[in-house]
């Protein structure tokens, strides 16, 4: 099971799961001697890829230590500096999209082709709240149901309810009858960077095609600008035509493809980032 703990001041979660380390958040600033402790964290245990979300001012050195920048969030930290994903591939077959090259510049032209449509209405019989605590055990049921493997413990009902509790994650579902879970997505808050992820979409099988993910997804975007997140973002299976259509649609800007990046769905994946300012840019 991949862990999230921290190293040197930063956050990092890592693993055999996902075989990397990824750095989620720099406090402050980070020195030479960080970058390289974590390569020869990653060397020691055989990972064959580190991924680093960081400032646009740490970009030069962490390219001095080989990094290489696969994605940009523009505005992401105080809806001022650019976040930039700068990764180290330590497996030349890592750095290759593989068989689903084909398929996967198909789905990102199609997405970019896609035209931002009028505000997602919840479809009819559905209903949608901001999940409990007392729904984490449904909630990690569906995410079960759905994921064969996922970056995060999501099937894990106590990680749910801690990631409730300490305000990182807040949740939102929609209900296809009081008590059932249709379709689920999360944002995932950085207060410091007033950025956040728009993640853990899933819906129930037999609910597909009532545009759900799309609906929760701007119902979270306008609770989140009126929280006061000046940039909003997403990292999407490559691969699937679905996920990055409904961000395309609602206005997100391409930022680039993270090569076999996670976990997901029972194999690596590579992932596409996806974002979008949620007040005007000064």
């Amino acid at each position: 099971m991949d862990r999230i703990e921290r190293m040197d001041g930063c956050l990092v979660q890592h693993g055999p799961e996902n075989e990397r380390i990824y750095l989620m958040r720099v406090d402050g600033d980070m020195s030479n001697g960080s970058i390289v402790k974590l390569v020869a964290e990653a060397e020691k245990r055989q990972y064959t890829k580190i991924t680093a979300k960081i400032p646009k001012r740490l970009e030069a050195a962490f390219a001095a230590a080989g990094f290489v920048r696969e994605a940009v969030i523009p505005g992401f930290f105080l809806g001022e500096e650019e976040a930039v994903f700068m990764s180290l591939f330590l497996s030349k077959q890592r750095s290759r999209l593989g068989e689903n090259e084909g398929l996967i510049h198909d789905v990102l032209r199609k997405a970019e082709e896609r035209e931002s449509g009028a505000r997602p209405q919840l479809a009819k019989g559905f209903t949608w709240k901001v999940a409990d605590a007392v729904m984490a055990p449904e909630i990690a049921e569906l995410y079960g149901k759905i994921f064969e493997t996922y970056p995060f413990p999501i099937h894990d009902p106590s990680y749910i309810q801690r990631t409730m509790a300490d305000g990182s994650v807040v949740y939102y579902a929609a209900l296809s009858s009081p008590g059932s879970i249709a379709a689920l997505a999360s944002s995932e808050l950085d207060r410091q960077a007033l950025g956040v992820e728009m993640t853990d979409f899933a819906t129930d099988t037999g609910v597909r095609g009532n545009g759900l993910a799309a609906f929760l997804l701007a119902q979270m975007e306008r609770d989140m600008a009126e929280e006061g997140y000046r940039t909003a973002y997403t990292i999407a299976r490559a691969v699937s035509y679905g996920m990055n259509l409904t961000f395309a649609g609602l206005g997100y800007a391409y930022g680039g493809t993270l090569v076999n990046n996670t976990n997901i769905g029972g194999q690596l994946e590579s992932m596409n980032v996806w974002y979008k300012p949620l007040r005007p840019q000064s």
